[in-house]
């Protein structure tokens, strides 16, 4: 999949069957592991599983600025804190990929709707819920952490 972010730069996706998904502009295509489309697509049919991992990794070149931003505020109230500890850079990590997550899989279902709900009309909410619940509670776990 390739397609013009609205940053004006050119984002490429390859969602392949197997362990590794590949997502960036350019030719510069970072590959990882498809964790979070793992859990979220339990049970989809092939060619819906694929959208849907196709639109969540374009979802993260979408919003990176959006990420981005995130990030640097998340690091800039940590860095302002006088106790500049180990656990608090751990909850800087984790709150801002929980984020890009959820920045990810907002854009995925703005971006498929209404079809995104049809899609999952069969399938159980349970993978779902885990990923709303977890992601939201480790975000703002991180500011939480960081504010107190």
């Amino acid at each position: 999949m390739k397609k013009r972010t609205w940053f004006f730069l050119n984002a490429v996706v390859e969602v392949e069957p197997g362990y590794l998904h590949r997502a960036g502009f350019g030719r510069f295509l970072l590959p990882h592991p498809p964790v979070v489309n793992w859990l979220l697509r339990r049970g989809l049919s092939r060619d819906a599983y694929k959208k849907l991992c196709s639109e969540h990794e374009m979802g993260h070149l979408q919003a990176l600025p959006f990420e981005a931003l995130y990030s640097a505020i998340l690091i800039l109230v940590m860095m302002s804190k006088d106790a500049n500890d180990v656990v608090g850079w751990l909850w800087v990590i984790i709150s801002s990929f929980a984020a890009w997550e959820i920045f990810a899989e907002a854009h995925t279902v703005r971006y498929v709707q209404p079809g995104y709900h049809h899609l999952y009309r069969d399938i159980s909410l349970v993978p779902r819920i885990i990923f709303w619940s977890v992601t939201l509670s480790l975000m703002f776990g991180g500011w939480v952490y960081i504010l107190t």
